[in-house]
């Protein structure tokens, strides 16, 4: 298949576009760079066409239909982990998000996969876990973002008759697709940059350390999304998940016995809008013959055994 991937220089992007160019897919990545870092070289990224170009950009797009795309993912969002977090922003990626469905309708794909969030579409009051058919409460100005742009993919998506998926990720964690090139040894979690190398270095987290979340490794989130690819009777709005959630405190407690040391932390204040737990039922993608492999403990095996550094920036880490 030729398959596009917006936002493919990202973390999540990243690993997508390696997994799908390994199963034998063309892929065309296509990133602004505004966050991302361009790996696309040399063999590892045989099959990978990468294109830094800003799909918020009407005339960018254009690509995707001579491309002559069969799926499409959209990934070219703001991240709630980013320090671009920014309601001004948020125009940007709509019209982003608006360009990219135009030209997958005119490309007639037969897929269209969107990345939505588990964490911040649901509120503070609702109960856990949250399944398929839990009503959307965002948590915040992000919440509403991805429950705006969920409504604009399936109203695009009836208008048009075209197959689409929203995947609802949680926290999503595991070493950068750079780690596989064996370039920059990082990773995605909840400590910040360098800490598994520095001993000085002092850990900020917000509030008690008592909020938790629902952790999916890196490889299993990439799995959910190419079964979303494949599997044309998968259509709408679905959560992805390991129904299990886990505090800060014992992911640190985690770090610390894998490490045979204590590690430095400075408590901040609480943020007004945080979520103090995330715990998703992946009802539906089980039914689908999906399932998660790798549990928090030992995703924080793998990536301390590695050398692999940890950054724990709370939020979205699509």
């Amino acid at each position: 298949m030729r398959v596009v991937v917006t936002g493919g220089a990202g973390f999540l992007g990243s690993h997508l576009c390696f997994s799908l160019a390994g199963a034998g897919h063309t892929v065309l990545s296509m990133d602004d760079l505004s966050h991302g870092v361009n790996t696309f070289t040399g063999q590892h990224a045989k099959k990978i066409d990468f294109q830094e170009i800003d799909v918020s950009n009407t005339n960018s797009v254009s690509m995707i239909c001579d491309f002559k795309a069969d799926a499409v993912f959209h990934l070219a969002d703001v991240s709630a982990a980013s320090p671009a977090f920014d309601t001004g922003l948020f125009g940007k990626y709509s019209d982003a998000l608006t360009n990219v469905l135009q030209a997958s309708v005119a490309a007639k794909v037969k897929k269209f996969v969107y990345a939505s969030s588990a964490d911040y579409l649901f509120g503070r009051q609702c109960e856990m876990p949250v399944n398929d058919a839990t009503k959307s409460m965002p948590a915040n100005l992000y919440g509403v973002h991805k429950y705006a742009c969920e409504r604009q993919v399936s109203w695009m998506a009836s208008k048009h008759h075209l197959r689409w998926a929203a995947l609802r990720l949680p926290y999503v964690y595991g070493p950068s697709a750079r780690h596989l090139c064996k370039r920059i040894r990082r990773g995605y979690c909840f400590v910040s940059e360098a800490l598994l190398r520095r001993r000085r270095y002092v850990l900020r987290i917000a509030s008690d350390g008592n909020q938790s979340r629902d952790f999916l490794w890196i490889a299993d989130a990439v799995s959910a999304m190419e079964m979303a690819m494949r599997d044309r009777c998968l259509v709408g709005a679905v959560n992805v998940g390991t129904g299990i959630e886990t505090s800060i405190n014992k992911v640190l407690a985690k770090l610390e016995e894998l490490k045979g040391r204590k590690l430095r932390v400075e408590r901040l204040y609480k943020k007004k809008d945080d979520v103090p737990r995330s715990r998703v039922d992946s009802s539906v993608m089980r039914e689908h013959r999906w399932q998660p492999k790798t549990g928090i403990v030992s995703g924080l095996e793998i990536l301390v055994a590695n050398g692999v550094e940890t950054t724990f920036d709370e939020g979205d880490a699509t």
